[in-house]
């Protein structure tokens, strides 16, 4: 991952997937989470099933 510029209280930059050897440049923090997550997803990793809390969840 490498962090371009920091504007608008967020990051841009690229990351970079290895196993996948795919590069792709990410507009916030949250679309790297998003790429990190579909990585995760494709590589089969067991914290791809990680759920995020919801208002919805209970504690």
């Amino acid at each position: 991952m490498r962090v371009l510029f920091r504007r608008n209280a967020s990051w841009q930059g690229e990351v970079q997937w290895l196993e996948g050897e795919k590069t792709k440049s990410f507009r916030s923090v949250l679309e790297l989470i998003s790429l990190m997550q579909e990585a995760m997803e494709a590589s089969g990793s067991p914290e791809a099933d990680y759920t995020l809390r919801t208002w919805e969840s209970p504690e």
